[in-house]
């Protein structure tokens, strides 16, 4: 029974995969995939006969299972949204590595030029949120929502092109 439910429902763990490749963009679909099973998996082992809805309950499963594999390999393999500030900030803090203004323009280069700004102005030159709103005339919280956004597709840029930039460091 446990493997009938694994062979019927496969192409519910696939869609699953696929529809949450838009939300984790920094993870291969094969990654996803893989832990989409894991889930179809645990879920037909530990389904209830008695109970009808193996598809929702499917659905749970193998969506948290998902989110299981992100908090595993979010140690440091991938920029996480709570992680990337912290990531950047040490990353040109840190004196032995040598960091310059050209690899700063190498990571930004995927940024229109009002984020680069107030990128650099937040990593760079030290500026806090409030002071880089002022000087934009926008709110702390647009700041706050711009250096988000930037970090992100700053990290997507590093993951599709870690061996470029482990170069330069």
């Amino acid at each position: 029974m446990t493997d009938e439910l694994i062979l019927e429902n496969i192409s519910l763990a696939k869609k699953i995969a696929r529809h949450s490749k838009s939300k984790y963009y920094f993870c291969d679909l094969d990654e996803l995939e893989s832990a989409a099973y894991m889930g179809l998996v645990t879920a037909a082992k530990s389904f209830d006969k008695n109970k009808k809805n193996f598809l929702l309950y499917a659905r749970y499963k193998i969506h948290y299972a998902i989110i299981d594999y992100l908090r595993e390999i979010s140690w440091g393999k991938f920029c996480l949204e709570e992680n990337s500030n912290d990531l950047l900030c040490n990353l040109f803090a840190h004196e032995s590595k040598n960091l310059d203004l050209e690899f700063f323009a190498k990571l930004v280069k995927c940024l229109n030029a009002k984020y680069k700004k107030i990128i650099y102005l937040s990593l760079v030159e030290g500026l806090a949120n409030c002071e880089i709103a002022k000087l934009f005339n926008l709110t702390e919280a647009r700041i706050s929502q711009i250096l988000k956004i930037s970090m992100q597709k700053i990290c997507l840029e590093w993951n599709n092109k870690t061996e470029q930039l482990y170069e330069l460091l």
